[in-house]
């Protein structure tokens, strides 16, 4: 069953980051909600931070940063380079260094999330394993210029986990402090677990769809060369404006050009 597995090539931080909150969120979340009941001010603090790492990956780190579809003073700059890092896709450097190389070599060998290589592949797989050696960032010297940017690509594993993480813990935690509907434990808890790996995982795999689903359900009537399709079972817009990933149901239509 697992001989086929290039072990050697796992990309075992990653890999178990993404299988550990994955099984959090089906185990721990559910067992929260049974054990301690559902509370509507951790459910809204959820819904703020997936909208906010949601759009900050398909506003910022795809529209802004990988395309430069348009400009942004610092402060909203600043918004989506933390929110984004929170939604742990990386940095805005290694996010659209990966990008550009998918819209330039797409359905090649090339292309880092090639469909062509199977829906598993292009979903999460390219993550999980790295068969090739991790090239170079030139072609991204644009976003290396900018301060803020190269910032971020810094520290983004430290700014990950502290919004992504350790913020929603705190809000959870004071939250119970001052309203006592919960013990400070418990708020704490629910904070790390809703509005945090939930939020991750459902923002992650919501992405994650645009480079398998999109490219293998719907209609191509920009290319019938290319995998990138603009709607899926006639639903494509309606499915991902509902997953956060309202920009790109232009997918297709980015990817011809």
């Amino acid at each position: 069953m697992f001989k086929n597995i290039p072990f050697n090539r796992v990309e075992w931080v990653t890999s178990g980051f993404l299988i550990f909150t994955a099984l959090l969120t089906v185990s721990a979340v559910p067992y929260y909600f049974w054990t301690f009941g559902w509370d509507w001010f951790l459910f809204g603090v959820f819904l703020f931070f997936y909208l906010a790492t949601g759009m900050s990956i398909t506003v910022g780190y795809h529209r802004l940063f990988s395309h430069k579809a348009f400009q942004a003073k610092w402060p909203v700059k600043l918004f989506v380079l933390l929110f984004g890092a929170a939604a742990f896709e990386n940095s805005a450097v290694w996010w659209s260094s990966e990008h550009r190389k998918h819209h330039k070599h797409v359905d090649t060998d090339d292309d880092p999330y090639d469909i062509t290589k199977g829906f598993f592949w292009a979903h999460m797989g390219w993550l999980m394993f790295k068969l090739k050696p991790e090239p170079p960032f030139d072609n991204v010297h644009d976003l290396l210029n900018d301060k803020l940017v190269a910032w971020q690509h810094k520290w983004v594993h430290a700014i990950s986990f502290i919004v992504s993480f350790i913020v929603p813990s705190l809000i959870g935690y004071y939250y119970a402090v001052f309203s006592g509907n919960l013990s400070p434990a418990v708020g704490a808890l629910g904070g790390f677990l809703i509005p945090g790996v939930a939020r991750v995982v459902l923002v992650q795999h919501a992405t994650f769809c645009i480079n398998s689903l999109c490219h293998m359900i719907g209609e191509r009537p920009y290319s019938t060369e290319h995998s990138p399709v603009t709607a899926g079972l006639q639903q494509s817009s309606r499915w991902e404006k509902a997953t956060t990933t309202t920009t790109t149901s232009l997918h297709g239509t980015t990817e011809t050009v």
